[in-house]
């Protein structure tokens, strides 16, 4: 039998040890996880609070990443505005004017995005397409000088709607995003329904499993490049997702969804649409916004304006 061989441990103050060669820092433009993926997290963790000794979730998470791999040879068969900068661009703000952001929402209500529908003559037309025409006009008035350029850009989750679709338990980002570019004192200038066009031309100009392929290409091509970020604006649908049913064996949640806007690779260029139901019990679309502070009353008279409504939008907190 091997003899017994003891060791002293010392436990003394916690230090800080520094790696011999710093460790390298990125930013990740394209995040590992979407909306989608968070809520199939934060569902499966709330399945674990409810029955501790559960052996698996109810949807398994699955890596696929692989599927998402280019082609060889690469080929890139559409242009990619939402990553390539402009022939002739315009600086419209710099990253001295978002030094000061403030955080802001706005509730639009069923009847809201009514009004906002019958500016645009079609009742058939998506909340989405409703709210982000609005939004995005309005934001261009309250930010953007009259002979600037700006984009939009349109969140278009790949998971089931391209081939070959992503596992069920797919976590990882699916995303495209599909831009839409317009001068700005044409967007402001004629009525909501011209940006209401130019996202749906974006919007179908994705729907065919090329384009995924394209971004893919484009991306192993040129590198994880980021968005071009001038002048650039990105409301992503978080609507679907009712984060608040998911129930963590606490009750009901008040609020369920991303705490701020703003947050991406540019501060203030992202604004998420979240299901909300106001303290009366109206329910509805709430809107999160980052903006400079000079410039929050300016784009909420401009939201105001876009739905004609003789009511000033109060603004909501969801914390």
């Amino acid at each position: 039998m091997a003899p017994q061989l003891n060791f002293p441990a010392h436990v003394g103050r916690p230090e800080l040890v520094r790696p011999e060669t710093s460790t390298p820092r990125e930013f990740k433009y394209l995040s590992n996880i979407d909306a989608y993926g968070a809520y199939l997290f934060i569902t499966a963790l709330s399945e674990f609070c409810l029955d501790p000794n559960l052996k698996a979730p109810s949807t398994l998470p699955s890596w696929g990443r692989e599927i998402l791999k280019p082609r060889t040879p690469p080929i890139i068969s559409y242009p990619h505005s939402e990553y390539n900068p402009p022939h002739h661009p315009t600086i419209t703000f710099t990253q001295i004017d978002f030094k000061r952001l403030a955080q802001t929402s706005i509730f639009f209500s069923h009847s809201n995005i009514s009004a906002i529908k019958n500016q645009l003559n079609d009742h058939k037309t998506s909340t989405y397409h409703a709210l982000a025409s609005c939004l995005w006009r309005a934001r261009t008035r309250a930010l953007m000088k009259p002979n600037s350029v700006t984009r939009f850009l349109i969140p278009v989750d790949t998971r089931f709607q391209y081939k070959p679709s992503l596992p069920k338990g797919y976590y990882g980002s699916a995303l495209l995003f599909p831009c839409a570019i317009s001068k700005a004192d044409e967007l402001t200038g004629k009525p909501i329904r011209y940006a209401m066009n130019l996202i749906s031309e974006a919007k179908r100009g994705v729907m065919g499993d090329e384009h995924r392929n394209s971004v893919i290409d484009f991306l192993e091509v040129n590198g994880r490049t980021g968005f071009y970020i001038d002048g650039t604006y990105v409301v992503s649908d978080m609507s679907r997702l009712r984060f608040d049913n998911i129930d963590f064996g606490r009750g009901p949640a008040l609020f369920g969804g991303v705490a701020r806007a703003g947050t991406g690779p540019a501060p203030g260029m992202l604004t998420p649409l979240v299901g909300y139901k106001d303290e009366e019990g109206v329910e509805g679309v709430l809107t999160l916004v980052s903006l400079p502070l000079e410039s929050v009353d300016r784009f909420r008279m401009e939201v105001k304006k876009e739905i004609d409504s003789a009511t000033w939008l109060k603004p909501r907190s969801p914390l």
